[in-house]
């Protein structure tokens, strides 16, 4: 079972960006659920204090490269897992792949604040499940 952790990454710290997503690793890659990371292989950047939305003079880095890796890896995931908790940073990319797995017929399960700005009828729509 493939399951990718889309959530915030530009506009916070490389390890604001790694941290939920190592806690999750942790807790389900025992049973056997291979948690995807769009953060994974990312060291080139692990001194960021605040991610950029791109490094186009880092190969791996570039806008081209990051919409179409992280587009690869919601194909390849069977769930996808979205965080919207985090008030600080807009998550746009995090949208194109909700869109995207439900567009795929994929499952997607969703933590969104009750009162969060994401609790809009298109995201609720696309969404499996949602937990506040």
């Amino acid at each position: 079972l493939k399951l990718y952790l889309a959530g915030p990454i530009r506009g916070l710290s490389y390890q604001e960006a790694i941290e939920w997503r190592n806690e999750v690793k942790t807790i389900l890659e025992p049973f056997g659920i291979q948690c995807i990371s769009p953060m994974r292989n990312k060291s080139q950047i692990c001194d960021e204090t605040r991610i950029t939305d791109s490094y186009e003079d880092l190969i791996g880095y570039s806008s081209h490269d990051i919409f179409n890796r992280d587009m690869f890896d919601v194909r390849q995931s069977d769930i996808i897992l979205a965080n919207f908790l985090n008030k600080k940073v807009a998550m746009i990319g995090s949208l194109f792949e909700i869109a995207w797995a439900y567009l795929l017929g994929k499952y997607v399960v969703a933590v969104i604040p009750k009162d969060s700005v994401y609790r809009h009828p298109f995201i609720r729509e696309s969404c499996s499940i949602i937990f506040e």
